[in-house]
């Protein structure tokens, strides 16, 4: 999968870029369906970021979101890694919502729906 740039505002001279660049649908044993998912943030500040939380909705579905915690130090310039990333289970009550919109997305190639938003940021004192 490309990385998809996700946003619901125009924005002229950003200090900031929210991307969607890992999104892989996993099998698990026992028939179970999962994706692997996770933001990344440019920090585009002359600051060094040492936390970041991203909320993902869809514009179709204002509803059904997921709110992610980037917890790494981003310098000024650089991005942060994917290494780490959230499971999204198909056999989670609680997570069900999230997994159907997610395989509708993938399936239908409507990454143009995600929208990223950054709810809070902590930069190094």
């Amino acid at each position: 999968m490309g990385t998809f740039f996700c946003t619901n505002i125009e924005m002229v001279n950003p200090s900031y870029v929210l991307k969607l660049p890992f999104l892989e649908q996993k099998k698990l044993g026992n028939r179970v369906r999962a994706f692997r998912i996770m933001p990344s943030l440019t920090n585009l500040t002359q600051k060094t970021i040492t936390f970041s939380r991203i909320n993902l909705s869809f514009w179709q579905d204002p509803e059904v979101s997921k709110e992610f915690w980037i917890e790494q130090k981003i310098i000024p310039g650089d991005q942060s890694h994917t290494t780490s990333s959230y499971l999204i289970r198909s056999d989670v009550p609680s997570q069900q919502k999230l997994y159907d919109k997610l395989q509708s997305i993938k399936t239908d190639e409507a990454y143009k729906e995600v929208i990223l938003e950054l709810v809070d940021m902590q930069h190094k004192k």
